[in-house]
């Protein structure tokens, strides 16, 4: 009988994983696009399946929620919404980054209180691109938005770096312009695990910089450096 109840037990959990990357027992999220098609990255599916797990768990208890994801980029507009979600949590919040990070994804991360990058994962920042197709007038409105995105993706990005111990004595004027001049010599500027800690976009590569384990990292963000 105990068997069989560890079994329904497991596949409860399993069911929570699969169907609504929720593990409520361990309070643990996990993004990412669709899954029944290739990858859509950050789009309002991902945002709204988000704002439901994390007010979930914000309704059960105020302890600490940990967001796992692997993050191609996507809508800006999503991702500012993501964004403000975790940033305006009752939770402490702790982002985990698997494989790789881009555009959208790496300023949604940076929404999170602890920011931490396994071993073999890839930020990648850009200005974002812009397809369009429509009269002068919608040309023009189109472009004055994609204006004010970048300003606030590099507001986001400045303020983390200026946290880093190499950017500390920067003023944050002097960080956008060392930002910019990254964008206009690479259209993507990707960083390496240890390139994204050096820069502030990260708090630990897990195993390199501070904790062997992503356990021990995880357990050390929430119960160590405190709420």
């Amino acid at each position: 009988m105990a068997a069989r109840k560890t079994a329904y037990y497991l596949n409860d959990r399993l069911e929570e994983l699969h169907s609504y990357s929720i593990n409520i027992e361990d309070r643990e999220i996990y993004l990412h696009g669709h899954l029944d098609e290739e990858d859509a990255g950050v789009d309002h599916i991902m945002l709204l399946n988000a704002n439901k797990n994390i007010r979930f768990l914000e309704s059960i208890s105020d302890e600490p929620i940990v967001i796992h994801h692997y993050n191609i980029g996507g809508n800006a507009d999503c991702g500012f919404a993501l964004y403000d979600l975790i940033k305006n949590s009752s939770c402490k919040m702790v982002v985990v980054c698997h494989g790789l990070c881009a555009s959208a994804g790496t300023f949604i991360t940076q929404a999170a209180d602890i920011r931490l990058c396994m071993p073999n994962c890839y930020f990648l920042l850009h200005e974002g691109y812009n397809n369009f197709d429509g009269t002068y007038r919608e040309y023009k409105s189109s472009v004055e938005v994609n204006v004010m995105i970048a300003k606030k993706m590099m507001d986001i990005y400045a303020g983390r770096i200026k946290e880093a111990p190499d950017f500390q004595n920067k003023t944050i004027t002097a960080i956008k312009k060392y930002v910019e001049q990254k964008f206009d010599k690479k259209m993507d500027w990707y960083l390496t695990p240890e390139e994204t800690y050096r820069h502030g976009l990260v708090d630990d590569v897990v195993g390199v910089t501070k904790y062997k384990s992503l356990k021990q990292a995880i357990e050390a963000s929430i119960y160590v450096q405190g709420s």
